[in-house]
């Protein structure tokens, strides 16, 4: 594997995806047409993008003998010994400086949530990650100052129904990626154990994915059927983008527990058709019904 590849793949690149999140509160504020907002929401982006894959390299760096003892991310470039402990801090303090700097273009607000978000992993990181339903929670809130990051970087509040739904979604994914290390501790095919694994089983964490799928669902539906939603986009459609919600909610689930093929759930958007084509047509039929 090449230098660059190496860097590429412990910087996490493909991770970036879930920044996404970031651009969703000007898309539902109707800001996604004004220049500046598109200006600040990316600057956000690459700010937060770059904050993350500092935080993903510490991570790493201090999983790395955990990592060695597992059937994949033992091939991890830091793990693996492809790159050294004095570049991969060099690589962290890189990331940190120039996220900073994009940054600074931005308000005070932002700024403190990049910041909060650093700290908030740097706890994960240091024991936190060791308790199990509060390693997921910490990974939900890191989806949620996303929203905020997105939101403050537009100058808009961002609305309770987005914080509720990416928490919940983040909450289902989370629980999703637990459930494959389960399976491979189950089967014997993970030596070593986090502290947090002995607190998970596979009926619990099963039985949380169906809770969360339907608390998704029909908060989503709420929100579509809101009167106070329904004037904002002066439209009574909205309630048409439930059925791709529904559909991407049902798709997963039968990737979780009919092809046990969850893992990461940036890499199942990346390769499964019916995700992408249900996550296409819900942004598809939103933005029809926002912007038209």
């Amino acid at each position: 594997m090449t230098r660059f590849s190496n860097i590429f793949k412990v910087s996490r690149v493909n991770q970036y995806l879930k920044n996404v999140f970031i651009l969703f509160p000007a898309f539902f504020a109707m800001k996604f047409t004004d220049i500046d907002t598109i200006k600040n929401i990316s600057m956000a982006f690459i700010s937060f993008s770059l904050i993350s894959s500092a935080v993903y390299v510490f991570n790493d760096i201090k999983d790395r003998q955990e990592d060695q003892n597992h059937p994949i991310k033992k091939h991890r470039p830091i793990a693996s010994g492809e790159i050294t402990l004095s570049e991969a801090f060099k690589l962290i303090a890189i990331y940190v400086l120039f996220g900073m700097v994009f940054a600074i273009s931005l308000n005070e607000s932002v700024i403190m949530l990049i910041l909060a978000y650093m700290f908030m992993n740097l706890l994960y990181s240091q024991g936190l990650k060791n308790f199990a339903i509060v390693d997921v929670m910490i990974i939900a809130l890191g989806f949620v100052l996303r929203i905020f990051v997105g939101a403050y970087a537009a100058g808009i509040e961002p609305t309770h129904w987005i914080v509720t739904l990416t928490f919940l979604l983040a909450l289902f994914l989370g629980f999703a990626k637990r459930r494959d290390d389960q399976i491979l501790i189950e089967n014997r095919k993970l030596n070593k154990k986090r502290q947090s694994h002995s607190g998970y089983n596979i009926d619990f964490i099963n039985s949380t994915i169906v809770v969360l799928a339907s608390l998704i669902i029909m908060t989503y539906m709420f929100w579509t059927l809101s009167p106070s939603e329904m004037l904002k986009f002066n439209s009574n459609n909205i309630y048409f983008s439930s059925f791709f919600v529904l559909l991407g909610v049902m798709r997963y689930m039968q990737l979780i527990f009919v092809k046990n093929k969850t893992g990461d759930p940036t890499m199942v958007l990346i390769k499964d058709r019916v995700i992408q084509v249900s996550i296409i047509l819900w942004l598809l039929s939103l933005y029809l019904v926002i912007y038209s």
